[in-house]
């Protein structure tokens, strides 16, 4: 005799994608370089003042946390430079943020940013281009515990 059993079968929600990620690595540089290849990376900045990051990916995933640092006087750049990857960056509620990132089949999203103020605050700015993937750029007002 043979016997079936039924199992339902879910996609992973968002939690468990983060349950996956890799232990976040603390840096207290005011200005952070990274390339990811093949591979997953978290960058979490500690920094007092953020001046700029550039970010190289190629078939990766990298998730840059800016939420526990503060924009210089000055303002800050991002160069991004993606293909055939996911590009995350958090960012705390109340900055200014202006993307100028060239998309060749794929995405540029804001999620939860305020329109630029006009008084003259610093701005981050995010420049460079992402192909064949995502960015992504959110506004959040806790840092995720660190694993």
């Amino acid at each position: 005799m043979k016997t079936t059993e039924n199992r339902q079968i879910s996609a992973p929600s968002r939690d468990d994608w983060f349950d996956e990620l890799p232990p976040p690595s603390l840096t207290g540089e005011s200005f952070v370089e990274h390339d990811a290849v093949f591979g997953d990376a978290h960058l979490c900045v500690t920094a007092a003042e953020f001046r700029g990051a550039a970010l190289r990916a190629m078939v990766a995933g990298v998730t840059l946390d800016l939420r526990g640092t503060h924009l210089a006087p000055e303002g800050a750049t991002i160069e991004l430079d993606a293909a055939l990857s996911g590009v995350e960056i958090l960012i705390p509620a109340g900055w200014d943020i202006v993307t100028d990132v060239t998309a060749v089949c794929a995405q540029v999203e804001t999620e939860g940013a305020t329109p630029v103020s006009a008084s003259g605050a610093p701005e981050l700015r995010i420049v460079g281009s992402v192909a064949a993937g995502a960015l992504y750029v959110r506004v959040t007002r806790t840092r995720a515990a660190a694993a």
